[in-house]
């Protein structure tokens, strides 16, 4: 594990050697222009050390941290421009220290945390902006730690958060603004972290929360507003924790709860505002305790069961 500085670069084009970073190490690439190359951190090791990439310029070029371990270092991305380009920390572990994305821009390129493991530090998305690119936090698993996407802005792009697990720690998607895109939770487990996607604003997208599992934790939608698009809350299923609704607004959108088992664990509709009533199963003897509903819900009548389909709507 080297201990190596490198001095301020302005432009590249190579590719470098894997890193090997111990608490003294300082790899000092601000403002460096990537066009077409490759920068690679793959299984390195920051254990206190930090590496500088703030304002740098990646045109169509690469940087892996792929499998990197962060046990106390510090990775500045803040201010970086990427176009077309590719950030890959997938498999990558973090159990302490810093990676900021703090007003990057993303246009067309991606970001790939897959199956990243986050046990403790901090990954700061706030205030960047993604322009038709992707974020990926596949099969993702928090047991401690902070993600946040605070004031982030996607326009037409793609997060996607399938089959990740949140058994501790936060994630922060708070005044989140999302336009004409694709965000996916679907199949993701939620046993005991605070997700909170609290007065974000979504217009034109597709919100994918089918089949997830809810056993713990709090998820907050508090004052947020959909505006057209479709939000898929299908096959859920809610065994504990709570999800707050509380002034959450969707209007000219879709809202389906087709097949959602509500069995413990709280669902906060009851302030909730819809201009189109959201889509539920019919229950025989009323909604299930733990689903809270507006004052003046109503349920269709029929002789339909849990496992039909319909609608509840809002008079």
């Amino acid at each position: 594990r080297g201990t190596t500085s490198t001095s301020p670069a302005r432009s590249s084009t190579a590719a470098t050697s894997p890193a090997r970073c111990s608490p003294a190490a300082r790899v000092n690439l601000s403002h460096a222009r990537f066009t077409s190359g490759n920068i690679t951190f793959s299984h390195a090791q920051f254990t206190g050390g930090n590496v500088n990439l703030s304002h740098a310029r990646f045109t169509s070029g690469n940087i892996t941290f792929s499998h990197a371990r962060f046990t106390g270092g510090n990775v500045n991305l803040s201010h970086a421009r990427f176009t077309s380009g590719y950030v890959d920390f997938g498999s990558a572990r973090f159990t302490d220290g810093e990676v900021s994305f703090h007003l990057a821009r993303f246009t067309g390129g991606s970001v790939d945390f897959s199956s990243a493991q986050f046990t403790g530090g901090h990954v700061d998305f706030r205030d960047t902006h993604f322009t038709n690119g992707q974020t990926t936090l596949d099969s993702a698993r928090f047991t401690g730690g902070n993600v946040n996407f605070s004031h982030a802005q996607f326009t037409g792009g793609r997060v996607n958060l399938r089959h990740a697990q949140f058994l501790g720690g936060r994630i922060s998607f708070h005044k989140m603004h999302f336009a004409e895109g694709y965000v996916t939770f679907s199949r993701t487990w939620f046993t005991g972290s605070h997700v909170d996607i609290s007065s974000v604003w979504v217009t034109g997208s597709h919100v994918d929360f089918s089949n997830t599992r809810h056993t713990g934790g709090n998820v907050k939608f508090s004052h947020a507003q959909f505006t057209g698009g479709h939000v898929d809350f299908s096959n859920t299923r809610h065994t504990g924790g709570r999800a707050d609704f509380t002034r959450t607004r969707f209007a000219a959108i879709q809202v389906d709860f087709i097949g959602a088992r509500f069995a413990g664990g709280d669902v906060d509709l009851s302030t909730t505002f819809s201009s189109t009533p959201p889509a539920f199963d019919l229950w025989t003897d009323g909604p299930p305790e733990g689903l809270l509903l507006p004052s003046d819900f109503r349920a269709d009548t029929g002789d339909a069961d849990l496992d039909s389909g319909g609608s509840l709507e809002f008079e």
